[in-house]
């Protein structure tokens, strides 16, 4: 499972679908992209990382990793008890 593809793509578009019409990826490949089930093309992974403004390395990892941006403002939001 490619969890960072899937929670950019949420973030961004709200949905795989509106994703997939943006970037001219069918949806049920752009589904088993995230799924991690197949790899994406030169150009997928060209046209993915431009529509979402991300690192294709972070992007494509099967690991979930979170930027050292956001976790430092998660830090900043947390409330001292």
């Amino acid at each position: 499972m490619r969890h960072n593809l899937r929670t950019a793509i949420e973030i961004k578009f709200g949905t795989q679908l509106a994703c997939a019409h943006s970037t001219g990826i069918h949806p049920i490949k752009l589904n088993r992209l995230c799924r991690g089930w197949i790899e994406p093309t030169p150009v997928e992974r060209e046209r993915l990382t431009a529509a979402l403004d991300a690192d294709p390395a972070w992007l494509f990892s099967t690991h979930t990793r979170i930027p050292k941006e956001a976790q430092e403002s998660a830090e900043q939001l947390r409330v001292p008890a």
